[in-house]
């Protein structure tokens, strides 16, 4: 490692910045000078923390059932690596599709030739029913979701290094473990989903673009572009954050001709990796009727939108157009959720606000007040670490704020990393602070109760830490809004609890190739005048399509299956006529069947 980056690696005391390339001296316990832990027992802290993520994501992950994303992620993802074909499930990133595929192929999955009609519902459907019938989808759905634990860990070391880079290593350390300690990041990543892989390369993409503006080079140019490439290749709607790279290139170069040359190379070795990903996958590319259906779809965005008429013209591959094309045309509004209200479109402040209602206290607490601590960092320092942080963020949180649909927090797993790392800038501050004359017992204290209660949390967020909100936040379906509390995650608890409770009428929203649950029969299909005994429904089925059911909405739940799906109960017909836009209240306890609120 050069004498740079090891100066930038090392620990930062009360704000300021190492005045060497040498690391500072530790002392017997191993602890560098201003720093709160030896260096062994910040390695241990993180080893249980990872430990602890890792036991809690694979029983997640064995228990919870395929969520509506899940089924035409991993059957793009086999569609690419066994069929060689890049187009099933466009819209979504190629590199998680692809991870998914590889992460299955020990289960033996049955994959269905492609037709060559295009038709990604119709090939999910029946790859997800075909290996059902051969007794392999649970399997493959398993090992399909494994990869993303990784990713998590990844994540965590990436939200470790970038914080010690500029912050210090107890920075480092409370950064790392709020990551690995979020009932939202564990909630993700035990899933096959695109948002786990999105969220590690972005933080790859802004590692590689530190270490280029701090000894710009050809080959840190190149990896930066790669890096760029990977990104594009997890989420289209990541296009803004090529700026990120592509001028760290330019500002780091001297001259203008060495300005355009290195962000050149960043921007062609990017264009590079995508293109190669995709003939890599899929050599020949789409053909016949397909090819003009990609086309077709890459007009019709062009068409509704002046960004996707220049991203139809670019030098992308064509599927990847077609999928950032879908994204446009698919891009309707829909009823949404959450903080207590119901309405319809998008709302700028949704994102930022779902990130917050799906965090526990210390974790907002550390994204809201901890940025602040950047004033006591070195001004060099402090701009760098600001740009490319909040620079990156506000690049890929600004799509997000003005797109029409609203589909939970999930989508912000890049900026809560980058928010992480943000807010330890506080902590060398806080640190100094707490440890005066007379305050290190209360510091120990507070600290102490606050690691505790967080850790308690994250524990408990569980059996399925999708869609948690604190305590104070509930019903979480009420608070967080039924995109991120029910994606379909709860569908064979659903038929565990239906089975003797016969009839039970549901109202729930299954992935492609899947069957309502078993013991159930939809309760749009029952005259309410014969309805009696036991409704359950799904908080997305409920809120977001249920409105030709809404006098449910009016009664109260006896109960809840996991976060995601409510139980009534009547002892004879109810009473019809139009409910809430949100359902009421949970009954009070004890008692044994739903009233009208």
């Amino acid at each position: 490692m050069d004498a740079t980056v090891v100066a930038l690696d090392a620990p930062v005391v009360s704000g300021g910045a190492p005045t060497s390339g040498e690391r500072p001296e530790e002392g017997p316990d191993g602890a560098t000078a201003g720093e709160t832990l030896p260096r062994g027992w910040r390695a241990a802290v993180l080893a249980v923390l990872a430990v602890l993520f890792l036991v809690m994501g694979v029983s997640q992950a064995r228990s919870d059932s395929m969520t509506f994303d899940e089924a035409p992620d991993l059957a793009g993802g086999l569609a690419a690596v066994v069929q060689r074909d890049a187009g099933i499930t466009p819209e979504h990133g190629l590199l998680p599709r692809v991870i998914a595929g590889l992460a299955a192929l020990p289960a033996r999955p049955v994959v269905p030739e492609v037709d060559g009609s295009g038709d990604w519902f119709a090939f999910t459907d029946e790859l997800v029913r075909s290996n059902a019938e051969a007794g392999r989808l649970e399997q493959a759905l398993f090992l399909a979701r494994l990869p993303t634990l990784g990713l998590g860990l990844l994540s965590a070391l990436i939200v470790h290094v970038l914080a010690a880079r500029w912050f210090g290593r107890d920075a480092a350390l409370v950064a790392a473990g709020a990551w690995l300690t979020a009932p939202l990041v564990l909630g993700l990543h035990h899933l096959a989903l695109t948002d786990p892989a999105t969220a590690t390369a972005v933080l790859v993409l802004v590692l590689a673009t530190a270490r280029l503006l701090e000894a710009p080079s050809d080959g840190r140019a190149v990896a930066a572009g790669a890096a760029l490439g990977a990104v594009l290749l997890c989420r289209h709607a990541t296009l803004p954050l090529a700026v990120v790279p592509v001028v760290a290139a330019a500002v780091g170069a001297a001259g203008r001709r060495e300005q355009v040359r290195r962000a050149a190379i960043v921007a062609v070795v990017g264009l590079a990796v995508v293109w190669g990903a995709y003939r890599v996958v899929d050599p020949s590319g789409p053909q016949g009727s397909v090819r003009g259906q990609r086309l077709a779809l890459v007009e019709a965005a062009g068409e509704e939108s002046a960004v996707a008429r220049l991203v139809g013209a670019s030098p992308m591959p064509l599927e990847w157009r077609a999928g950032f094309g879908h994204l446009i045309v698919s891009s309707e509004v829909k009823v949404a959720s959450g903080f207590g209200q119901r309405w319809e479109g998008g709302r700028p402040w949704y994102y930022p606000a779902a990130l917050l209602v799906a965090s526990p206290p210390a974790t907002a607490a550390l994204l809201v007040l901890g940025p602040l601590g950047l004033a006591t960092v070195a001004r060099a320092r402090r701009r760098r670490a600001a740009w490319l942080l909040g620079g990156t963020a506000a690049l890929y949180l600004g799509p997000l704020m003005i797109q029409p649909l609203q589909l939970g927090p999930r989508l912000m797993l890049p900026v809560l990393a980058l928010g992480l790392v943000a807010g330890s800038a506080a902590v060398p501050e806080v640190r100094r602070r707490a440890t005066g004359d007379g305050r290190r017992v209360v510091a120990a204290t507070v600290a102490g109760l606050v690691i505790a209660s967080h850790l308690a949390l994250f524990v408990t967020s569980g059996p399925s830490s999708i869609g948690w909100t604190p305590p104070y936040l509930r019903p979480e379906h009420r608070w967080a809004g039924a995109a991120a509390t029910d994606i379909g995650q709860d569908r064979d608890r659903i038929a565990d609890w239906a089975a003797g409770r016969a009839p039970v009428a549901a109202l729930v929203v299954v992935p492609l190739g899947h069957e309502p649950p078993g013991g159930t029969v939809d309760l749009r299909t029952q005259d309410p005048s014969d309805l009696d005994g036991w409704v359950v429904t799904g908080a997305s089925a409920l809120i977001t399509f249920g409105d030709d059911v809404s006098w449910l909405r009016a009664y109260c739940p006896v109960g809840a299956i996991g976060r995601s799906t409510l139980v009534y109960r009547f002892d004879g017909p109810p009473d019809t006529r139009p409910g809430p836009g949100l359902p009421a209240a949970a009954c009070p306890a004890g008692q044994e069947f739903s009233s009208r609120r």
